[in-house]
């Protein structure tokens, strides 16, 4: 039992960590778009 509840916390922490990256990299494109056409 213990072993699934890690296993279950270790996958939403890398999903949540996923979901930061292209929230990341999503803001970095939207920024660098906004500096590309001045």
């Amino acid at each position: 039992m213990k072993n699934s509840i890690e296993m279950i916390n270790k996958t939403v922490s890398s999903d949540r960590f996923i979901k930061q990256k292209q929230d990341g990299e999503s803001i970095f494109q939207k920024f660098y778009s906004s500096q590309e056409k001045k």
